[in-house]
């Protein structure tokens, strides 16, 4: 119960001290996922992503392309608190952040993903659940980039209003184990919180914020970015007990 406290301030600690400096790009993420359970604790995920960014000199955050990806998950529900996922195919295309006039026109490169993870649930009171997930990535980029395998870590706070309505927040780190030099050992922070709506009991939605601070392969500093994001899932009913 003590590591679980220490996490939770750690977690607050954090929010708090996110450090909003000079914001210099503006992204918006949209995810849609259909969720099919295939037995009592197996489900299969297919995800469709869309992320879209500022143009250069500007804040529209819907202006220009940044990632288009397709995911599949199978996931398995080992107990109410404890859940493994495995991602047997990722296909990414990602676009360069624009930051000079030269990105805003470059051609997009490829990724394949591999993913692993684990999540775990502990509820702390009759509304209040807090959730780590810890993943592993291997992406294969097209061209001489290097194969990148990428450990991420994440923390949150649940907090249940009602059966239809949920609140988030939510902090998160990237880092590259190999396929990189070290001192880009250090992928990206993300500090987030959102509302979370069950219009059914089929349907979710997400909707928030995020503040990214990522550091580029060619860069030195990191680079502040602010991220609205929206997350819409559906869930086929599960199949009946034969």
């Amino acid at each position: 119960m003590g590591n679980l406290k220490s996490s939770i301030l750690l977690l607050i600690l954090f929010l708090s001290l996110t450090h909003l400096h000079a914001q210099n790009h503006t992204n918006s993420w949209m995810r849609a996922t259909l969720s099919i359970p295939v037995k009592e604790h197996f489900s299969v995920d297919t995800e469709i992503q869309h992320r879209r960014q500022n143009g250069f000199n500007n804040d529209n955050l819907f202006d220009k392309n940044l990632v288009f990806s397709y995911r599949n998950w199978v996931h398995y529900q080992h107990q109410p608190g404890v859940k493994f996922s495995i991602s047997p195919f990722a296909y990414y295309s990602n676009y360069k952040m624009i930051i000079s006039q030269a990105d805003a026109d470059a051609n997009p490169s490829s990724e394949i993903r591999f993913s692993g993870a684990m999540e775990l649930k502990h509820q702390l009171g009759r509304k209040l659940d807090v959730s780590g997930r810890s993943a592993l990535e291997y992406r294969i980029f097209d061209g001489n980039q290097n194969d990148i395998l990428r450990f991420r870590n994440k923390l949150g706070l649940l907090y249940s209003i009602n059966e239809s309505w949920k609140l988030n927040a939510f902090m998160e780190i990237l880092v590259n184990l190999s396929g990189t030099e070290m001192a880009h050992f250090l992928d990206h922070n993300r500090y987030g919180a959102n509302v979370e709506y069950h219009p059914t009991k089929n349907i979710k939605m997400e909707f928030g914020y995020m503040y990214i601070s990522r550091l580029p392969k060619i860069n030195i500093q990191t680079i502040g970015e602010n991220t609205l994001f929206l997350n819409v899932a559906y869930q086929f009913k599960k199949p009946e007990k034969q």
